[in-house]
């Protein structure tokens, strides 16, 4: 199997290939719906991964894709979670939330298909009542139900999808390990500022303002360019980034003092030190790669998008409204917001200490010290 995938000029392409190089029609179909439907380009190329897999599942098993049924899914699932049901062997686990997004992709691929001719999906769905606090669409108070697949994939609050919350110990440890003014300037912004790592990345010197050293907090606007880059692609729209101005005049004299040693040819702020690639723009794995090393040095396991969900958590903690959280995250929904939110047992106590020592006649009345 052989995926093609390309994105340029706003434009995403994605094509599968079977072994003999030959184009699976209906999965290209399905790539061109995607785009007609302004799926974001990384979510097609996930599922266009998804496709690829399951497509190579099949070859494995001697399947055609139309003749696939419930038990070839199941089969899959065990595939998946790393159990070959045919040899018994192990093979590499997917975690859970991993297995339901390929779930998904796999599903609106034969939807899309049965849209076109007679054909039986075979991820069978159920009926199931809405649960509280789902999103609820205009006509929801019509009909309850809603439609589940039956095959339920568990994403445990304890499994890989689990976020690391870094507390200041941890913090201070990981800045004073990072080994040059870059690494530790981009640990600083994820950290303050809940970016994307998308989103800094696209950051360029032209978007910073000079600081104000009177004045705490630096702010400025994060502008979303559509460039041919997955990099430095934005999630959301505009926003107002705020971030320590202590914060903005290193990030202000790295843009003086070691970005411009390097002869480049564009704005983007953050340059790569590798003598391949020497001052040009970041790239995600760059900084991944960066964080994993010290993360094994300082034994602390995290990624880039877990100081996006510990900055918001500080937010929360330190007294900021959700609302007001919601607006500096770029986050469409409350909803995400309150996911974002992992307040720490060491906060949660110090809260139900505060409440009950404020409140201690009322306990005192009914015998609770």
């Amino acid at each position: 199997m052989y995926l093609y995938r390309k994105y340029e000029n706003g434009k995403t392409t994605a094509a599968l290939f079977d072994d003999n190089m030959v184009l699976i029609k209906p999965v290209y179909y399905y790539f061109k719906k995607l785009q007609l439907e302004d799926k974001a380009p990384l979510t097609i190329f996930n599922y266009a991964l998804d496709l690829k897999e399951y497509f190579q599942f099949l070859n494995r098993r001697h399947i055609n894709y139309e003749f696939s049924t419930p038990e070839t899914i199941e089969d899959f699932v065990s595939y998946l979670k790393g159990v070959d049901t045919q040899t018994g062997g192990n093979l590499k686990v997917r975690s859970n939330k991993t297995i339901k997004r390929m779930l998904a992709a796999i599903r609106d691929f034969y939807e899309h298909e049965a849209l076109h001719r007679n054909f039986k999906n075979p991820i069978i769905m159920e009926d199931d009542t809405r649960k509280p606090g789902m999103y609820k669409p205009i006509l929801a108070h019509v009909n309850s139900l809603i439609s589940r697949s039956a095959f339920r994939i568990k994403t445990s609050s304890n499994g890989p999808e689990t976020w690391r919350i870094l507390d200041d110990d941890e913090t201070e440890l990981i800045t004073n390990t990072l080994n040059n003014k870059r690494d530790k300037l981009i640990f600083k912004l994820l950290y303050f500022t809940g970016m994307r790592i998308s989103e800094l990345l696209g950051l360029c010197t032209e978007d910073i303002p000079y600081p104000n050293a009177m004045d705490p907090i630096t702010s400025f606007e994060l502008v979303p360019r559509d460039e041919n880059d997955l990099d430095r692609q934005h999630k959301s729209g505009p926003r107002t980034i705020y971030l320590p101005t202590s914060v903005a005049i290193e990030l202000d004299n790295y843009i003086v003092e070691e970005r411009d040693k390097f002869n480049v040819k564009h704005s983007y702020i953050f340059v790569s030190y590798q003598k391949q690639h020497l001052g040009k723009p970041l790239s995600q794995a760059a900084i991944s790669d960066c964080f994993r090393r010290v993360g094994k040095m300082c034994n602390i396991s995290f990624t880039p998008h877990d100081l996006r969900h510990t900055c918001c958590t500080n937010y929360v903690q330190l007294g900021l409204n959700l609302k007001i959280v919601q607006e500096i995250m770029g986050h469409k929904q409350y909803s995400t917001t309150e996911k974002y939110t992992h307040l720490t047992d060491k906060y949660v106590n110090r809260k139900i200490s505060d409440f009950w020592m404020s409140n201690a006649e009322r306990v005192n009345r009914i015998g609770g010290i």
